[in-house]
């Protein structure tokens, strides 16, 4: 299957070169689909309101469980079409830097066509 590339730091604008759509597919397109699953709040992707983590808000705080925020995650990650597996000790790990930002760094199979290793910024904590 064949996708087109959105911008990694916007995913919703498409990337064009030379006036035309630029298409990928293989671990690119999977990787493009859990920037877009793990950027997204419930409700909030323009083309599928379904898609996305329910609000945060009420994970972060003290007496929190770090564990639900990591489950609700993997969840997403293995929800995903393409990605078949996180191996043992492959996270995902997620990390509040003091900007308020939320990195989720994992590693995952897609299927036959390899892994992903994934470390990027998904959200900023209010």
């Amino acid at each position: 299957m064949v996708s087109l590339k959105l911008d990694e730091e916007t995913c919703t604008e498409l990337v064009t070169e030379n006036g035309r759509w630029v298409e990928i597919e293989g671990l690119e397109e999977v990787a493009q689909r859990l920037r877009i699953r793990l950027r997204t709040l419930a409700g909030e992707w323009p083309y599928n309101t379904a898609l996305g983590v329910p609000d945060l808000d009420e994970f972060f705080g003290k007496g929190r469980d770090p564990a639900a925020l990591v489950a609700i995650y993997r969840r997403h990650i293995l929800g995903t079409r393409g990605i078949t597996e996180i191996p043992e000790g492959g996270g995902p790990f997620l990390e509040l830097d003091d900007d308020r930002q939320l990195t989720i760094t994992f590693r995952a199979r897609a299927g036959t066509l390899g892994i992903i290793d994934f470390s990027e910024p998904i959200l900023e904590v209010s």
